[in-house]
C-alpha cells in the first residue's frame, strides 16, 4: 500500500532551519540562571546587603558600648528594642512592600531610591541621639523602612534572573549578609572606641549611601516592568494550603530565639564570663563567618532535597549547639577560661551554620509551595511573608528577651553559678534552644501527619488508588530518580525514574517497584506500579503500538540496569486487562475483576451486610447462587424445599430443589455490555483511507472483468470514489487526509513548536522560550485536534452544539510544522494555513513563493502584540492575511496575567478565518 498518500508520518517532516539566521531577531529576555546580567544582579543584590543589614548584624557591639558609656539617656534595659525593632521591622515591612509592588510594578522604578532617601537621613540623625528613644526612633524605624525599600525589589529582581538555581541565587545574598557581619564588628568596635558612637555612625551614613549608589545601576528586573499603574490581580490560593502555614509557623517559631545569641554573646562573654571586649566582637564576627558557608549550603540543599528535611537538619543542629555549647559555658572561678572561650567558639561557629542558614530554606519554601498550588504563583507575595514571620518573631523576641533576663537564672537564685544555665542568662538559652527545635515545625508536623494517617487509612496508602486520585485531580504523579523530590531528581524518563512523588493528599513518593492490588489474569501475579503507569501513559494507542513501545522501554529499563542489581521490566497488559484498568483509574468504574479489594475491605462489607439484616443477606446470597427476581435460594435436598422463604417480611415464591440444583451449578459469566464497553470512540479514518486507495487501484486495474449481466455488481465502501484532491467533492470531512497549519521558524513569531499546540487547541498562550515549554522545544511535528464547523455557519456558536444533540462532533486532526523538508507534492493540497511573522525568507522554499499568491490557496495568519503596529509588508498582502494580536506576558502572574482571557477569543477568531478559507476551498462539502 502506498504510504504517501496518508498521514503525515512523524519522520517524514524535519524542522527547517533556514540559512537567513541573520534576519532572525534575538529574544528580547535575557538568560537565566547564569550570563553576566544574572551575576551582575547578584552581585548587586549582595553588595546591598551592607547598607540594609549592617547595623542590624552589629548592633550587639552598640549595644555593649551603650551598656558601659554613658552616652544615652534612659534604661539601658530598653538598649535591646532598639536592634530587635530595627530588623524585626525591617522583615515585617516586607509582606507590605512586597505586595505593593506585585500588585502596582511600576512602583518598583521609585522603591529603591526612595530607600536610600530615608535610610541616609535616618542614619544620619542617629548620630545626634541623646536618648535610648531617639536610638529606636532613627536606627530603629526610620532606617528600617528606608532598608525595607531597598530589600524588597533586589529580592523580586533576584527572583527573575534565577529559576533553576533559586536555591544557590538566596543562599548566596543571605551569605553576602553574613559576610558584611564578618569585618564590621571588628571595625565598629574599633571606631566606638576612637571615635566615638556619634562620629561612627556618621562615617556609617557615608557608608550607606557610598555603597547604595554603586549597586543601584546594576539591580535591574529581567522582565520589563510594565508601565500600567492599574493594580494587577494576586493570586492567593496558596494561604487556603496547610503545608504553606506549618512552613511559616515554623519559620516563626525559630525567630524567636534565633536573634538573641548575636545581640547577648557580647554582653556574655564580657560581663558573667569575664572575657574581654575583643573577643565578644570576635564571636560575633565568627557566626556571621560560619554563617556565610551555612547559608549557601542549605541553599543548595534546598535546591535537592526537600525543604522540611532541610530544615529539620538546620533546627535540630542550631538547637544542639545551643544547649550543649552555650548553656555549658563556665562563669569564673569554676574553670579555665580558656574551656570558656573554646566552647563560645565552638558554639559560634555550629550556631552560624546551622541557624545562620535557616533563611536560605526560604527557597525551597517557595519551590514546594508553587509545587503544590500553581507553577505561574507570585513568590514574591510567598517571600514577603515568609520575611513578615520573621519579622514577627524578632520584634516579640525584644521585649521578651527583657523578660527572660529579669526572670534570671535556671539554678541558684544568685545567678553566679557555675553553667550558663545558673547565670543570668539560664532562661534565655533555654528559651533560644526550644525555638531553635520548633524551627522543624513542618516536619514534626509532616511526620505525625503522616504517620497517624498512613496508619490508619489503608487507602491512602494504595499505589492504585493514589494514582486513581492524582488522575481524577489532573495533577498527576511525578517520576523521580530518589525518594526525595527536587529539581534534580525529577525526570520525564520513566525508564529512569525509581519513585513517584504524589503531592496530594499528603506528599508522599512510592517505589515503581511496588506491587499493586492489580492482577493480570495471565500471570496470576500482581502488576508492578511501573507497568499500570506505562499503560495508562500509553492509554490512547493501538495494542500492537501498546506492545512496541513496552518491548522498547523493556531494552532502555536493560540498559539502566547496573550489573548485579535485579532486572526489571513492564509487563504488557492484554485488552481486556487494559479496558478494565483504564476504566476504573478513569472513576468511570468502582468495580474491577483484576483489582483485589483492600485489606479489611471483605470484613467491612460483611459486617455492613450483617448490619442491614439477616433478610438481606439471605436475599444477596440468592442473587449469588443465581436466583435472581425475587427467587429465594434453597438448600440441596428436600428438607429445604419444606421450609417457606421470606424477604424483608414478604412471602417469597419458592423454588423446585432440582432446579435449584441446576442454579447452584451454573457459573457467572460477564455481562455482554461490560465487556464490550470502551473507554473512547474509535477513529477509523486511517482504515477508510487506506481501503479509498486500495478500491480505486483496483478499478484502474487493466483488464479487469466487469461485472455479468444480471448480477449484482459489489456495493462500494462510502468512502469509495472519494479523491484527495481539495477541487473534488467528498461525502463525509472525515475521508479527507488530515489538514496541515505551517508555522515559521523565526526566533521572532509568537507561536512557535513549543507553544502552538497550548496555544491553538487549549487557548493557552505562553511564549515560546518560556522555560516552562523547554520540553517541548525539539519537536519536529506537533498534532492538533479541533472540531470544526464545515457544514454549518461558522458564525454560529450554537452549529456545533446543535450537530452534537444527534451524534457526537468528532474532531479533526492538523498537522503542524514549521518546514518544508521532505514535503511531497501532494502535501501541499492538504495545506490549509500559514502563520507568518512578515518576513519572506520564510516562503522560499514553499510550492508558492510568492505571498499574493500563496494566501490563494491557503489561510495568512499574523499574530503580534497587543499596540504594536502590523508590519507594513504583512497589510500589503491584503486580505489573505488575518491579523491577531496577544496581550504581553505578564511573567509574575503567567496564565492568570490581565487580559490573558483574551487569547481564547483570539483563538477562536483563527480556527473560524481557517474554517472559512477550508469551506471556500471544498473541505467539508458534499
Amino acid at each position: 500500500m502506498n504510504n504517501s498518500n496518508r498521514s503525515l508520518a512523524l519522520d517524514e517532516i524535519h524542522p527547517r532551519r533556514s540559512t537567513e539566521v541573520s534576519e532572525i531577531e534575538q529574544p528580547t529576555l535575557a538568560p537565566a540562571d547564569g550570563g553576566r546580567a544574572a551575576w551582575l544582579m547578584l552581585a548587586s543584590c549582595c553588595f546591598i546587603q551592607i547598607p540594609v543589614w549592617g547595623f542590624a548584624t552589629v548592633f550587639g557591639v552598640f549595644q555593649e558600648y551603650y551598656s558601659t558609656h554613658d552616652v544615652l539617656q534612659g534604661s539601658k534595659n530598653d538598649l535591646a528594642t532598639v536592634g530587635t525593632t530595627s530588623t524585626g521591622l525591617l522583615y515585617l515591612l516586607s509582606p507590605v512592600t512586597f505586595t505593593l509592588l506585585t500588585r502596582y510594578p511600576h512602583l518598583q522604578y521609585y522603591c529603591a531610591p526612595a530607600g536610600l532617601v530615608i535610610t541616609v537621613i535616618g542614619s544620619l540623625l542617629s548620630s545626634f541621639s541623646v536618648q535610648v528613644w531617639h536610638l529606636i526612633a532613627t536606627q530603629g524605624i526610620m532606617c528600617a523602612i528606608g532598608n525595607g525599600l531597598l530589600f524588597s525589589p533586589s529580592s523580586l529582581y533576584l527572583d527573575q534572573w534565577f529559576l533553576r538555581r533559586k536555591g544557590l541565587a538566596l543562599g548566596t545574598m543571605w551569605a553576602a549578609k553574613s559576610i558584611v557581619g564578618v569585618a564590621l564588628p571588628f571595625i565598629a568596635s574599633t571606631c566606638l572606641n576612637k571615635f566615638g558612637s556619634s562620629t561612627t555612625l556618621r562615617a556609617w551614613t557615608v557608608v550607606t549611601l557610598i555603597t547604595t549608589l554603586m549597586a543601584l545601576p546594576f539591580m535591574k528586573p529581567r522582565i520589563p516592568i510594565s508601565q500600567s499603574t492599574s493594580a494587577r490581580r494576586l493570586d492567593l490560593s496558596f494561604l487556603k494550603q496547610t503545608t504553606f502555614w506549618m512552613l511559616e509557623i515554623g519559620n516563626i517559631i525559630q525567630s524567636f530565639g534565633y536573634f538573641l545569641p548575636t545581640t547577648f554573646l557580647p554582653s556574655f562573654s564580657t560581663t558573667t564570663v569575664g572575657l574581654s571586649q575583643n573577643t565578644g566582637t570576635m564571636l560575633v564576627s565568627l557566626f556571621n563567618a560560619t554563617s556565610i558557608i551555612g547559608g549557601i549550603a542549605l541553599g543548595v540543599l534546598c535546591d535537592r532535597f526537600s525543604v522540611t528535611n532541610v530544615m529539620l537538619l538546620s533546627s535540630v543542629g542550631s538547637a544542639l549547639s545551643v544547649l550543649l555549647f552555650w548553656g555549658m559555658v563556665s562563669s569564673p572561678g569554676s574553670e579555665s577560661s580558656q574551656t570558656a572561650i573554646a566552647l563560645l567558639v565552638i558554639f559560634s561557629i555550629t550556631y552560624g551554620f546551622f541557624a545562620g542558614g535557616f533563611s536560605s530554606t526560604w527557597s525551597g519554601v517557595i519551590t514546594q509551595i508553587k509545587r503544590d498550588s500553581s507553577p505561574s504563583l507570585d513568590t514574591g507575595l510567598i517571600f514577603g511573608l515568609l520575611a513578615g514571620g520573621r519579622g514577627i518573631g524578632n520584634v516579640i523576641s525584644g521585649p521578651l528577651s527583657t523578660v527572660l533576663l529579669q526572670s534570671g537564672s535556671l539554678g541558684d537564685s544568685s545567678g553566679g553559678g557555675s553553667t550558663g544555665y545558673e547565670t543570668q542568662y539560664g532562661t534565655l538559652i533555654l528559651f533560644t534552644g526550644i525555638t531553635a527545635i520548633f524551627g522543624a515545625w513542618s516536619w514534626m508536623w509532616r511526620a505525625t501527619a503522616l504517620s497517624t494517617t498512613m496508619a490508619t487509612d489503608a487507602a491512602l496508602q494504595d499505589p492504585l488508588l493514589s494514582l486513581r486520585r492524582a488522575i481524577a485531580s489532573g495533577n498527576l504523579p511525578t517520576p523521580t530518580t530518589s525518594s526525595e523530590l527536587s529539581d534534580q531528581s525529577t525526570t520525564d524518563d520513566l525508564a529512569k525514574a525509581t519513585h513517584l512523588y504524589f503531592a496530594q493528599p499528603s506528599p508522599r513518593t512510592i517505589a515503581l517497584s511496588t506491587l499493586t492490588r492489580f492482577i493480570s489474569a495471565s500471570t496470576k501475579s500482581p502488576v508492578d506500579l511501573r507497568s499500570i503507569l506505562f499503560a495508562w501513559q500509553n492509554k490512547d494507542v493501538a495494542i500492537p503500538e501498546y506492545i512496541a513501545k513496552a518491548q522498547e522501554f523493556n531494552e532502555a529499563l536493560k540498559q539502566q540496569t547496573k550489573e548485579g542489581e535485579k532486572e526489571e521490566s513492564v509487563q504488557i497488559l492484554i485488552f481486556l486487562e487494559r479496558l478494565d484498568l483504564f476504566t476504573w483509574l478513569e472513576g468511570a468504574s468502582d468495580d474491577s475483576e483484576h483489582i483485589k479489594p483492600l485489606e479489611g475491605a471483605a470484613a467491612a462489607a460483611e459486617a455492613a451486610a450483617s448490619a442491614a439484616g439477616a433478610a438481606q443477606a439471605d436475599n444477596a446470597a440468592g442473587i449469588a447462587a443465581g436466583a435472581i427476581g425475587g427467587v429465594t435460594s434453597v438448600p440441596s435436598g428436600a428438607a429445604g424445599a419444606a421450609q417457606p422463604g421470606t424477604q424483608l417480611g414478604r412471602p417469597q415464591k419458592q423454588i423446585d430443589p432440582r432446579l435449584q440444583e441446576i442454579y447452584n451449578g451454573e457459573r457467572k459469566i460477564g455481562d455482554r455490555n461490560t465487556v464490550l464497553r470502551g473507554i473512547k470512540p474509535t477513529d477509523f479514518s486511517h482504515v477508510r483511507k487506506s481501503a479509498e486507495l486500495f478500491l480505486d487501484r483496483n478499478r484502474s486495474r487493466p483488464g479487469q472483468p466487469s461485472a455479468k449481466p444480471g448480477i449484482k455488481g459489489s456495493i462500494p465502501a462510502p468512502s469509495a470514489g472519494l479523491s484527495m484532491v481539495p477541487s473534488r467533492k467528498s461525502s463525509s470531512s472525515h475521508s479527507r487526509p488530515d489538514p496541515i497549519i505551517l508555522i515559521s521558524p523565526s526566533a521572532s513569531s509568537l507561536i512557535r513548536m513549543s507553544n502552538v499546540k497550548s496555544f491553538l487547541e487549549e487557548g493557552i498562550f505562553v511564549p515560546p522560550d518560556h522555560p516552562t515549554l523547554s520540553g517541548a522545544t525539539d519537536a519536529n511535528l506537533v498534532k492538533l485536534e479541533r472540531p470544526l464547523r464545515l457544514n454549518g455557519d461558522a458564525s454560529n456558536p450554537s452549529a456545533i452544539s446543535s450537530s452534537r444533540a444527534g451524534k457526537p462532533t468528532r474532531p479533526t486532526k492538523f498537522i503542524v510544522v514549521d518546514g518544508t523538508t521532505n514535503f511531497k507534492p501532494e502535501y501541499w493540497n492538504r495545506l490549509v494555513a500559514v502563520f507568518t511573522t512578515g518576513q519572506t525568507w520564510q516562503f522560499k522554499s514553499y510550492k508558492w513563493s510568492s505571498p499574493p499568491e500563496l494566501f490563494k490557496h491557503a489561510t495568512g495568519v499574523y499574530v503580534g502584540w497587543r499596540g504594536e503596529d502590523v508590519p507594513a509588508q504583512v497589510k500589503g498582502w491584503g486580505r489573505g492575511v488575518e491579523t491577531y494580536a496577544v496581550e504581553r506576558w505578564d511573567e509574575k502572574n503567567g496564565v492568570h496575567g490581565g487580559g490573558r482571557w483574551r487569547d481564547r477569543e483570539v483563538v477562536e477568531g483563527i480556527w473560524t478565518a481557517i474554517e472559512e478559507g477550508m469551506r471556500l476551498r471544498g473541505w467539508g462539502t458534499k
